[in-house]
């Protein structure tokens, strides 16, 4: 009975965070932190950001959110379990092979110009650091995720300047682009980090 309970939550829930719905988004976050952390711990490896991992178990968490069909039958709890796996998961490799290429380009495995926690360890995912197919599309799956994610939570300013500064364009070319002054690019940036920490709950 108490399952079934908090399943009928958690789907009221789901429904008001795909109406864009930050309060109803931050409350399922607050249950789901456990199985979060679960899975960061799980798949956490050397010279890996932790903050990164909880930042992506907090996207796929958002994402079930978005693609979640209660009339498929399945509990909203395993739905948001496969997400969150998947979205760590994929985090670890995708950093773990831009780590593998630092050491390909280096001119020993002992050197690196970079700092020590660019170094990394002999992880059992690196072998498998040639990107496949696959891969590049599940990464384009995700930009895409976080770029929908933007359009629910950031104003139309604030989303083209968090874009372009990903993007990696000056704040002169994002002005530019969007017809604004620098200070306005600057103070919609920093408002876009303020909301989207809120959001993903960076201090999970």
């Amino acid at each position: 009975m108490t399952t079934n309970i908090v399943d009928i939550e958690d789907i009221d829930l789901v429904s008001s965070v795909t109406q864009g719905d930050q309060m109803a988004f931050n409350s399922l976050l607050s249950r789901y932190l456990p199985m979060i952390r679960y899975f960061c711990k799980k798949y956490f490896a050397p010279g890996l950001l932790r903050g990164d991992l909880n930042q992506a178990g907090c996207i796929g968490l958002f994402v079930a959110c978005q693609k979640y069909n209660p009339c498929k039958g399945m509990p909203f709890a395993s739905f948001a379990k496969l997400h969150i796996k998947h979205h760590i998961i994929n985090a670890v490799k995708t950093a773990l092979r831009k780590k593998q290429q630092i050491l390909n380009q280096s001119i020993s495995l002992d050197e690196t110009p970079f700092c020590d926690q660019e170094r990394t360890s002999r992880y059992e995912l690196i072998p498998h650091f040639t990107a496949s197919p696959e891969d590049i599309y599940m990464n384009r799956v995700k930009e895409q995720e976080l770029r929908d994610m933007f359009k629910v939570h950031l104003t139309d300013l604030e989303r083209k300047a968090i874009v372009g500064l990903l993007d990696g364009l000056a704040y002169k070319e994002i002005a530019d682009l969007s017809g604004v002054g620098n200070k306005s690019v600057d103070n919609a940036i920093k408002r876009a980090k303020v909301k989207l920490k809120s959001v993903l709950h960076y201090n999970v």
